[in-house]
């Protein structure tokens, strides 16, 4: 009953279900369930909340984010209460998750404050933003090693310890010189969408490697054979 919610997807497709619930709390909190037919995510809907003049269409509005949660949660019931509970079943339920979440991106993109990110300090933030996703690969690579940190006083343990130590001190430097830097571009307020933002980096950052890793996996399988 449980295999889709607690195995599947917070092990396989946990960024569509974290920007699912981004856009669920976007909706909650901006009233956006429902919105203007062609409007984006994040418009106030003035253009489309028209007055009712001779050959005008009145505007309605359509229940989109409503429709995607509405469906990723049927989904989700099911399949989990479904006599087969298969692996590649899952992608039924990750395709709405993945929908909704692109939703929430859509969003935070629209609302994200371009003009302060160009700004010098906007553009010193993203150049450390790299270095950040960088380093906590790394360090998160050391602890879930073969060979974790500060396991042994051999020159391999030692050299193991010093990368995670250092990696670990880049991660935290570069995070709070860019919390820094957005803090002294005058809107404190815009900190929480770099967080969200960043964090979806990180996160299709470790998509990306795991899926390289496996392919790699796959290549040296067929070449056994």
């Amino acid at each position: 009953m449980y295999y889709y919610a607690l195995v599947q997807l917070p092990v396989y497709e946990y960024l569509a279900a974290l920007g699912t619930m981004l856009a669920v709390y976007f909706g909650i909190r901006f009233k956006r369930f429902s919105t203007f037919a062609g409007d984006s995510p994040a418009s106030d809907g003035a253009v489309e909340a028209a007055k009712s003049e001779e050959g005008q269409e009145k505007s309605y509005k359509v229940p989109t984010l409503s429709l995607l949660v509405y469906w990723s949660v049927m989904s989700l019931i099911a399949y989990s209460f479904a006599g087969e509970r298969m692996p590649w079943l899952t992608v039924h339920i990750a395709l709405p998750l993945l929908l909704a979440g692109a939703w929430g991106l859509g969003y935070l993109v629209d609302k994200a404050p371009w003009k302060k990110i160009a700004s010098k300090h906007g553009l010193i933030a993203m150049a450390l933003l790299p270095v950040m996703v960088v380093t906590f690969l790394i360090t998160v690579g050391s602890l879930m090693g073969t060979n974790p940190p500060f396991q042994g006083n051999t020159q391999f343990d030692l050299e193991t310890t010093a990368t995670f130590l250092l990696s670990l001190l880049g991660f935290l430097g570069s995070g709070a010189g860019i919390v820094y830097l957005v803090l002294q571009g005058g809107d404190g307020s815009s900190i929480n969408r770099v967080e969200v933002v960043v964090y979806v980096v990180l996160m299709l950052c470790l998509i990306l490697g795991a899926v390289f890793v496996d392919s790699l996996a796959m290549v040296s399988s067929a070449w056994r054979c």
